[in-house]
């Protein structure tokens, strides 16, 4: 049973290592990016791509929307709260930041290239501290980059 246990975390460790990109980090410090604040900008292909790596569907609130700071979960009840997005100009590539409940309220970076639909990429990070604009955002990055993402 351990063996079988072993294979298993292997084969699913190896699957999410292919699909979630460290590059898409570096070229967050590249790219320029319109900025939005409201989850209706998030782009279709988004919530595509996400749903064909994780096997779940994103759910996320606008900032003043009902939001769950909890880690307690409830149907209809999402525990993320968008702080704001940025997209480049094909609206393929970008990120999401935003705040997820649980025991304590964290922040979170989503990083996305959604442009090839067979082999979206995710790249996401929790952040120790809350960037309060892009600036911010982009220095935070910009010091873990210099450590190396895992």
């Amino acid at each position: 049973m351990r063996g079988f246990i072993f294979i298993v975390c292997l084969f699913i460790c190896s699957v999410l290592k292919s699909q979630i990109d460290s590059s898409l980090a570096y070229s967050f410090l590249k790219t320029k990016y319109s900025l939005f604040k409201d989850k209706i900008d998030i782009p279709k292909s988004f919530f595509k791509g996400y749903k064909k790596i994780t096997n779940k569907d994103f759910v996320i609130a606008n900032t003043g929307d009902t939001f769950n700071p909890t880690d307690v979960l409830y149907s209809g009840i999402p525990n993320k709260k968008l702080m704001f997005l940025g997209l480049d100009s094909t609206k393929k590539t970008g990120f999401i930041l935003y705040q997820q409940g649980g025991q304590v309220v964290t922040s979170h970076i989503l990083l996305f290239d959604v442009s090839s639909k067979r082999k979206p990429k995710l790249f996401g990070l929790y952040l120790n501290k809350e960037p309060r604009n892009f600036e911010e955002l982009k220095v935070i990055i910009s010091n873990l980059s210099k450590h190396g993402f895992s």
